[in-house]
């Protein structure tokens, strides 16, 4: 078998899984693939990973440590060790040195991102929202579908309270021809949808909410995805204003017919 035919039974049978949340049987998998073909380039990262999401963190690192020594995989080695460092330790300095370390050696997407959210919030290093925007710019430039950069991107404009921005890069993903088409049909629309809910109310209390605003808010609507609260504001403040855009577009909803100032 070639190197190609491995790494697509890799993703077939361990990443996968291991997406899936089935670590286990990922491991399981990953151990029969290194059995014969054992120089697999990211057998120590890979493996690591999967370790410590079964909990078995000393024995993660420890492999982690011997991929890196070996010179196997060293930025993915790296990377797994910051992430350890980040969420099971929060230890921000030891996962910052290990983050920069891993893309010295080749930067990814993921790591530049999980850079910037360490820039975002001063954890690990002096808290810097230029910095932090030019890594998740850095993620998006490596990997334009890696969505996590996109919402780190709103996050940090909603953070300085620029909330017209927090939404124009909150679109990002759903840009097509240069247009933003915000559409739940898009793969990344379950990902998205709450934090541009969000925004939308933040907009429509700051008297912000306008009818182009109302056309991104209606897929939300149509699936009804959200509890009063999340709506709280719009309902409040907006729908009233709106209601002839929604009833246009062909919303139908007690929500509408019944708000009230």
């Amino acid at each position: 078998m070639n190197i190609s035919s491995v790494n697509e039974q890799i993703q077939k049978d361990v990443i996968k899984e291991f997406d899936n949340g089935n670590f286990q049987l990922a491991l399981s998998n990953f151990k029969k693939i290194i059995d014969i073909y054992p120089n697999i380039e990211k057998r120590y990262s890979l493996k690591g990973n999967i370790l410590y999401r079964l909990g078995k963190v000393d024995e993660a690192i420890k492999i982690l440590e011997e991929g890196i020594d070996k010179l196997k995989d060293i930025e993915g080695c790296y990377a797994a060790l910051g992430y350890i460092e980040e969420k099971y330790f929060t230890n921000f300095d030891k996962a910052y040195i290990y983050y920069k370390k891993s893309i010295e050696k080749r930067p990814t997407a993921p790591v530049l991102n999980n850079l910037g959210v360490l820039y975002l919030n001063g954890n690990g290093t002096k808290q810097d929202f230029e910095k932090a925007i030019d890594y998740f710019d850095q993620a998006l430039t490596i990997n334009p579908k890696y969505y996590q950069a996109c919402l780190n991107k709103g996050y940090a404009f909603f953070d300085k309270k620029q909330f017209k921005d927090a939404l124009k890069f909150s679109l990002e993903p759903f840009i097509t021809n240069d247009i933003y088409k915000f559409d739940d049909n898009h793969p990344a629309f379950g990902q998205f949808y709450k934090n541009i809910l969000v925004i939308l109310n933040t907009l429509s209390l700051n008297n912000q909410f306008h009818n182009s605003h109302s056309k991104i808010l209606l897929p939300i609507l149509k699936r009804e995805i959200y509890n009063d609260q999340e709506i709280s504001s719009i309902l409040k403040h907006s729908i009233v204003n709106h209601i002839q855009t929604f009833l246009l577009q062909g919303y139908r909803n007690d929500a509408i017919y019944n708000a009230k100032t």
